[in-house]
């Protein structure tokens, strides 16, 4: 993360959206300046399901929250968009400084962030306990994810940021970005999802 991240994070917002008569759903509205997303205006909605790769807005538990407010990574109190990698019951490894869910690579961890300071480390191999989830941006090689701490609460969600089959839960303003969000390259994406269920959040 540089330091332009570092100082653009604190402008990440959550404000609530009046729905009216175009949505049945609570909907919040999130801006993202980090990396761990395309820059722009998110809408979230509370989540009765959540699967794999799904993108999820949560709020950092502690000690990850004070470690990260510590480092000068993002100010406290302000939401992380995250990809969901791994449900209850899979298993997730870190072998050096490669991630794996089941046995299929999905990225590595770096050694010292960009200002040089030594990042978390764990190491081994970990089944996900029941009430936890596994999130890595995959597609993004410093974001700071479960690469560096491992799983964390389900409870730590607090929306899903792109679900399906329902109403579009992920709006890019395209007056901010105009991109998309990625999502698994086809084969890998098939074999990680063939082997996992949904899991409600606590």
């Amino acid at each position: 993360m540089t330091r332009r991240r570092i100082l653009t994070v604190t402008a990440l917002a959550v404000i609530g959206v009046a729905t009216g008569g175009m949505v049945d759903w609570p909907a919040k509205l999130i801006w993202n300046a980090t990396a761990s997303a395309p820059v722009g205006f998110y809408t979230v909605e509370p989540a009765d399901r959540i699967d794999v790769p799904e993108l999820v807005a949560i709020m950092r538990p502690e000690p990850l929250a004070a470690f990260m407010v510590e480092r000068g990574y993002i100010a406290r109190g302000v939401p992380l968009l995250k990809r969901v990698l791994g449900l209850p019951g899979q298993r997730v490894c870190r072998t050096g400084r490669t991630i794996t869910v089941n046995g299929i690579e999905m990225g590595e961890a770096l050694e010292r962030d960009s200002l040089g300071r030594d990042l978390p480390v764990w190491q081994g191999c970990r089944v996900i306990g029941d009430g936890q989830l596994f999130l890595m941006n995959w597609e993004v090689r410093d974001s700071l994810d479960g690469r560096y701490f491992g799983p964390i609460p389900a409870a730590s969600v607090i929306g899903v940021v792109c679900g399906r089959g329902r109403n579009p839960t992920l709006r890019l303003w395209p007056t901010i970005f105009s991109g998309k969000i990625d999502v698994f390259p086809g084969d890998r994406r098939s074999r990680l999802i063939s082997s996992m269920t949904s899991v409600a959040p606590a």
